[in-house]
């Protein structure tokens, strides 16, 4: 009874995905999105094998994956809950829809528009396990994309909402959605990235639109694109361990997991590896409940700052400073917005001033995974016609005969 509940859910999560998928982003093998740019910067293949080789109902989606999507979109519902609530002028489902130069079909679509009178503030909302001290690059890039579009089109008919709103100058679509009037000349247009995860979240320094950035933004459309309209070219790979390769379906015949060897003893040091983590994990949750619960004692009791003491054993809680942090961003916007800098002279500036560690070795590990029915009826007719290809073929028999 529990597995055909859990076989239940998990088909329940495939089909809402799918069908909100092709709701909100439509047949994404048609265009190249913002998402898609962003993400090329770490793995340019992953992107295209997506779009040509789509997903479909038959094949199997780990759970991990389905969890990782729906959380996303649950996040994102409460965050659009709360900023209609506060914000008087608020938009979300706004697709901005261009062609490059080349031709490149692009489609970019903002989680959520606040628009104030002064200022327009664009908020992509992402889910995340665990809080850093600066969003993901990908999620940078991809708020990048969004305001540097917003900029450059605004007065252009490339903005769409829902089915009653189609090709619209940005001004005529918040006319249209909300009878609020702008000019064609757009006020100050920020982004930022609203990364949440489980217990805390985290806003980005503001993303502002960028000549520079919008260029490279059509040059990497053109160049995905080209790849996705022909699959025999050379895809480029992550390099080295990427964020995303645990939650890639193309994984199986990716070069950076290639084997070049089998070696004894692999195995049973992977799993062990996992124990460990295991373990640790639960070790390090219990250390995180005991604090919590002398830090909740010394708060309510008047007592931060205090030892407390009992048969010679002590426990003080008491306030930090916050840790010093860098933001690179926000200091190469002020050398070239305050300082007049070139992104040249910057980028000159900090590689001077750049120095790297003594390199270390790290070890990855990976586990097999079991092939779904589906890819493993693929591979025994790939070899059954393989076999009658040699066959049938005297001159491979000649040479499989010779070696």
């Amino acid at each position: 009874m529990q597995q055909v509940l859990e076989n239940f859910i998990l088909k329940s999560l495939a089909a809402q995905n799918q069908r909100r998928t092709a709701k909100s982003l439509g047949n994404r093998a048609l265009y190249i999105g913002a998402s898609d740019i962003a993400t090329s910067f770490g793995c340019e293949r992953r992107v295209v094998l997506n779009k040509t080789l789509p997903e479909d109902e038959a094949e199997e989606i780990s759970i991990k994956s389905l969890l990782s999507l729906e959380r996303g979109h649950w996040v994102e519902a409460g965050i659009g809950k709360a900023l209609a609530s506060k914000a008087s002028h608020f938009l979300s489902g706004v697709s901005i829809d261009f062609k490059t130069e080349a031709g490149t079909p692009v489609q970019i679509h903002p989680d959520f528009i606040v628009l104030g009178k002064d200022q327009i503030v664009v908020f992509e909302v992402k889910s995340v396990k665990d809080m850093g001290k600066t969003s993901r690059v990908e999620h940078q890039a991809q708020t990048q994309c969004q305001v540097s579009a917003l900029k450059k089109l605004w007065a252009t008919p490339a903005f769409s909402m829902g089915d009653h709103i189609k090709k619209a100058t940005f001004p005529m679509l918040v006319s249209m959605a909300l009878g609020k009037a702008y000019t064609d000349t757009p006020p100050e247009i920020v982004g930022v990235v609203l990364s949440v995860a489980p217990e805390d979240f985290f806003v980005s320094p503001p993303i502002i639109p960028n000549n520079a950035f919008w260029d490279l933004l059509q040059k990497k459309a053109d160049d995905l694109w080209k790849k996705v309209q022909s699959p025999e070219i050379e895809l480029r790979a992550a390099r080295g361990i990427y964020l995303l390769c645990d939650f890639c379906r193309h994984i199986a015949d990716c070069p950076n997991f290639a084997s070049t060897n089998t070696v004894v003893g692999v195995k049973e040091r992977v799993m062990a590896l996992k124990e460990i983590k295991a373990a640790q994990k639960e070790l390090d949750a219990e250390e995180e409940s005991l604090k919590e619960e002398l830090k909740s004692f010394a708060s309510a009791g008047g007592l931060m700052g205090l030892w407390l003491e009992e048969d010679g054993f002590k426990a003080k809680v008491a306030m930090q400073p916050g840790r010093k942090s860098f933001d690179e961003d926000l200091l190469r916007q002020k050398l070239e917005q305050e300082h007049g800098l070139s992104p040249e002279v910057i980028d000159k500036l900090f590689g001077e001033c750049t120095s790297f560690g003594t390199p270390f070795m790290r070890v990855n590990t990976h586990e097999a995974k079991e092939p779904s029915e589906k890819k493993a009826k693929g591979k025994k007719a790939q070899a059954s016609d393989s076999k009658a290809v040699s066959v049938s073929d005297p001159q491979l028999m000649s040479s499989e005969q010779a070696a």
